[in-house]
């Protein structure tokens, strides 16, 4: 039993010694690939800038999907100083302008010579109106509110209430002046003497379309088309235009205008404090003509 015990450790001991012997013949310990380990990470990094920009197209995307949808007015917007209005929708469309004979009289009420129907027309479009605006809105026009006609509390609109019109209606009612004043229509809206506003008044209505118009001119062209009985090129005033819808800016009008501050717009006076404004020129002008008439009659 002893011997047996004593072999089996010699040769316990002997299987050490070889396995031993085995481990240093097979040379130093294999080591890891050093750029393994940086596999998953570099995969990770990637991944990682992937889903950023992925991220930032899809906000960039959704920042102009609401400006161009979720604002309905941002081209409106984009286009304007500033104007309460585009709080409001004002739909944008294309609309063909084409020129309709007299002879069609329904389709070119505008042009027709002076009467009751043809006023009624251009004066619901050149229908001014008075509006209320806060003073923030006075100071996003670029205006001090505090040279702003201010209503009286009393009046029944608060603290903060500015009186303001609608700049495009009142050019069209420049152009309803202008149209008055047209050689073949200027006997029938003129038949008296003319008061002393009259040429000022027209002058700044001039002024105040041609101002406009060069600040927003037309880019669209017009084409040169054959016409019967004409040998040279004639202009093709068919013009296709994107326009903000008109009638929807006369029902914003219509919805938000202070009738009651026009009935007593006559009582309004400007509070002691107030320091006037100079003369504009349009009102400096008529006075001058009324001043010098009234040299003249006392001379």
């Amino acid at each position: 039993m002893k011997a047996s015990s004593k072999g089996t450790s010699n040769y316990k001991q002997l299987e050490d010694e070889e396995a031993h012997d085995g481990l240093l013949k097979e040379g130093p310990l294999k080591t890891r690939d050093s750029s393994s380990p940086w596999l998953p990470s570099r995969t990770i990094i990637v991944v990682n800038i992937i889903t950023f920009v992925l991220s930032m197209t899809c906000l960039l995307l959704s920042i102009r999907l609401y400006t161009q949808y979720g604002d309905r007015n941002a081209i409106l917007r984009s286009t304007l100083y500033y104007s309460p209005i585009i709080k409001s929708h004002i739909p944008f469309e294309t609309t063909r302008f084409t020129s309709a004979p007299l002879s069609a009289k329904n389709e070119s009420i505008y042009r027709q010579p002076p009467s009751p129907e043809v006023d009624a027309a251009w004066d619901r479009l050149a229908d001014i109106g008075t509006h209320i605006l806060s003073s923030d809105d006075i100071r996003s026009l670029g205006k001090d509110p505090s040279k702003v006609v201010l209503l009286p509390e009393s009046w029944g609109h608060g603290p903060d209430a500015h009186l303001a019109t609608i700049d495009g209606i009142h050019l069209v009612h420049c152009l309803n002046s202008m149209r008055k004043s047209l050689y073949f229509n200027f006997d029938y809206y003129h038949p008296g003497p003319l008061g002393p506003e009259y040429q000022p008044h027209l002058s700044h209505c001039v002024e105040a379309v041609l101002e406009h118009l060069m600040c927003k001119p037309s880019m669209e062209f017009l084409t040169q088309i054959w016409i019967e009985r004409q040998n040279a090129p004639f202009p093709d005033f068919a013009v296709n235009k994107k326009c903000w819808d008109y009638e929807a800016i006369l029902r914003w009008k219509d919805k938000h205008r202070a009738r009651d501050v026009e009935a007593r717009f006559n009582e309004l006076k400007p509070p002691a404090w107030v320091v006037p404004e100079p003369l504009p020129p349009l009102v400096a002008e008529t006075w001058e003509i009324v001043d010098s008439r009234r040299n003249n009659t006392t001379s």
